[in-house]
């Protein structure tokens, strides 16, 4: 979405639709999401480690999706 992070893209996701997991890179790259009859609604982040690789590290486990308006 032009003029939008993909961190603010990412944080309606999370805070608006049903999700079994997503994968938040850093604002100024893509994110993955997967969907899942069933979803979990986990969030992970991606570190950088100073060796330059990348590691998970899970801010959500398994929260319920938002409930429906």
């Amino acid at each position: 979405m032009p003029g939008h992070s993909s961190e603010d893209v990412a944080n309606w996701v999370i805070e608006t639709l049903p999700f079994d997991r997503i994968y938040l890179y850093g604002g100024d790259k893509p994110f993955h999401l997967s969907w899942s009859p069933e979803p979990i609604g986990q969030v992970i982040r991606m570190k950088l480690t100073e060796r330059g690789f990348l590691y998970p590290r899970v801010e959500r486990r398994g929260a319920p999706p938002p409930a429906e308006k």
